[in-house]
């Protein structure tokens, strides 16, 4: 078994920057630590693109890399230029739910359905760190 790698396609420069930011988000927090080892341990790699052509409305998805087989590598397609700090679903929080759909996929576990209406533990937990780094970052000492 090969080891389990992160990859990204460099193709543009601008891309490749904005996932590196998310990525550098996601390693910030706790939860984000703990769901790169989950992906880790699962021992599938992911490789991060730009959908093409670009999605309108914007949408983002994780696939397996051999729809053949029920588990193994993944590939997430998303753009982060499509989801702005100022949205309701930030790009780090899009890829965030992406990767816990990779381990899903990579282990071979049901993916959780996406019209329950619930956040699953995992985002709640990294919206609750995300939210307390931001309110540090902004507050102003008396």
């Amino acid at each position: 078994m090969s080891t389990p790698q992160l990859r990204l396609n460099p193709a543009d420069p601008r891309f490749a920057d904005a996932v590196m930011a998310d990525i550098g988000r996601l390693r910030a927090t706790a939860a984000g630590r703990a769901l790169f080892r989950r992906l880790l341990e699962a021992g599938s790699s992911v490789t991060i693109d730009k959908p093409q052509p670009p999605t309108r409305p914007p949408n983002a998805w994780t696939q397996l890399m051999n729809p053949e087989q029920r588990r193994g590598d993944t590939a997430i397609l998303y753009d982060p230029a499509d989801w702005p700090p100022s949205a309701d679903q930030p790009s780090d929080v899009v890829l965030f739910g992406r990767l816990l759909d990779a381990v899903a996929l990579a282990t071979g576990t049901p993916l959780p359905d996406p019209f329950d209406g619930g956040t699953p533990p995992e985002i709640e937990a990294y919206l609750r760190e995300r939210n307390a780094k931001r309110a540090e970052r902004t507050s102003i000492e008396p």
